[in-house]
Order: structure tokens, then sequence, then C-alpha cells
């Protein structure tokens, strides 16, 4: 073999391999871009994702949070309702009056009622802890759809208890709110309630309240459902200001009488008539609810406790 042509074949070689390593082909860019592509839609589908989920973990816990704090809301406030006798000899005078009228409606109940609840945020502030409140719900100005839970509150008592103060929003985009009433002169639940008038329930509170709540919105588009049973402590209507004789005389046998009603319904309670479970709630009837539950009641008074609250998915 001669030189010449040993040297030509290894310039042949050299010359093709300075043309593979010269650059890529079209196709070998293109398959390195669809690669590239893949990747980045795999990376950013992980991330979003995770992401999508976080908010909808945050969504769930936001939902279940203000449903426990709506519910909590209404049932301290419900616990230190009360009634009063004192009024002026000459009805002229009059320039307040106390309630507790509860009106079934549907899809969300509504009551009134005053209450030792009112909170001073100023030092100076000429008020009291009584005050008129309110729970109803309302629709969304933006969104009729919408249902929302609201509080009404005055923090000066007058004539019209069932008017005027502040609303605030306590629980949005809520499905039902239910309340019924543990009369203890019959032993039974009703769903309405008013001390105003002597063809409803005069001058008397209900022993207990049940309070059932159910949000919108929950995992897979369910419904949260919250529901508590309080007591309200003060059975008896403050009368021991009252300056007519007659009235005073009134005043203390319908203590006397509210007194014997209400142990009457504990003895009823406590021997099993009324005990057991929170009961059925088809069609928005309590069946059987207990009169215990919620907190617990001892001799002729009442210890309110904090209400047993738990909120399911429906």
């Amino acid at each position: 073999m001669s030189t010449p042509r040993v040297l030509s074949r290894r310039r042949r070689r050299a010359s093709a391999a300075r043309r593979g390593e010269a650059g890529l082909t079209l196709v070998e860019v293109l398959i390195s871009i669809s690669i590239l592509a893949l990747i980045g839609t795999l990376i950013y589908g992980a991330f979003d994702g995770m992401n999508r989920t976080r908010r909808g973990i945050g969504q769930m816990s936001d939902r279940y949070h203000q449903g426990r704090q709506a519910l909590s809301r209404v049932a301290r406030e419900l616990q230190t309702a009360f009634l009063s006798r004192h009024m002026p000899l000459d009805q002229n005078y009059l320039v307040r009056k106390t309630i507790f009228i509860a009106e079934d409606s549907s899809p969300a109940d509504r009551v009134d009622f005053t209450a030792f609840a009112h909170r001073r945020l100023m030092s100076d502030a000429h008020e009291s802890d009584q005050t008129e409140i309110g729970f109803f719900a309302v629709r969304d100005p933006e969104q009729r759809n919408k249902l929302d839970l609201v509080r009404r509150e005055s923090k000066f008592i007058d004539l019209e208890p069932e008017r005027g103060g502040v609303v605030n929003v306590l629980a949005e985009d809520i499905d039902s709110f239910s309340l019924q009433y543990f009369d203890p002169m019959t032993g039974e639940w009703t769903d309405s309630w008013d001390s105003s008038q002597v063809t409803g329930q005069y001058d008397r509170l209900p022993l207990q309240v049940w309070i059932t709540l159910v949000l919108r919105g929950g995992p897979g588009g369910q419904l949260i459902k919250f529901e508590t049973k309080v007591p309200i402590a003060m059975q008896v209507p403050l009368g021991w200001a009252d300056q007519n004789p007659n009235t005073s005389s009134q005043s203390q046998n319908g203590g006397v009488q509210s007194g014997n009603d209400v142990n009457s319904a504990l003895n009823s309670a406590s021997q099993g008539g009324l005990s057991g479970g929170m009961g059925n709630t088809g069609n928005g009837r309590v069946q059987g609810g207990g009169a215990t539950r919620g907190g617990g009641m001892t001799g002729t008074g009442m210890s309110a406790g904090s209400p047993s609250t738990r909120g399911t998915r429906q």
C-alpha cells in the first residue's frame, strides 16, 4: 500500500468526523425541543396541582371556621337572653320593652331577643351589657342566589326591640338556619316563640334552644352541617324593682310558678322522658330530642356551661 493512498483515507475519515461534529440536524433539534416542552409541562402541572390543593384546603378550613364561629356566637348570646318586668307606674313613661320572639320560616328562621351580651369597647361609653340582638338571613346584594346569616345589634333597648341597630354578616352562603325551642310547660319542642303575646309563650323563655346551621361549599359540593343545643339560664323574668304592689305580687307569683315549671321539666328529663340523644331531624322537626344536652342543670338553677358543637357533612 502506497503512502499517498493511506493519507487519502485518513483525510476522508477526518473530514467525516468533522462533518459529524459540525452541528445537529433539524430533526434532532425538534426532538430536543419536544422533550424540553414535555418536562416543563410536567413540572408546571405538578406545581399547579399543589397550589390548587392548597387553595382548596384553605377554603375548606375557612368554611369550617366560619361555621363554627357563627354557631358559637349564636349559642353564646342566646344563653344570655332575659326578660324584665321592670315598668313604670305610669305606662306613658314606658321607654323600653324586653322580648323573645322567634319566627319559623324557610330556608332560614329569625329570632329577636334582649340579652346581656353587649361589650363596651370604650371605657367612658354610656352603655351597659343589655342589648337587642337578632339573627336572620338576607340575600347578598351582589349575588341574589346567595344567602347570608347576619346578626343585628342595637346597644340601647327601646320600644321596638325587633328593629334598628347595626347588621353584620356572620356566615356567607348558607343553605339553611333552623332554630327550635324547648317549652318547659308542655315538654315539647316548638318552631316559634313569642313572649310578648298572651296567645304565645307570654313572659316566658324557652328552656333550651336547638341551633342548626348548614353551609354550602363543602368538599365535593356537599353541605356542611353544624348543630348544638344550649340552655337559657335566666328562666324567671327580672322583677325585684317593681314599684307597683299589684304587679309586684303578680311577678312573685309568676316567678314561683315559672320556677316550679322549670323544676317539673327537669324532673321529667331526669326520669328519662326527655333525655337521650339529639333525636331525628327529619323535615326540620325534632323527634324525641333530649332536654339535658348542651349544659347541665341542677336544683332550681341551671349551669350554662359551654355548648356542645359538632360539624358534619351532609
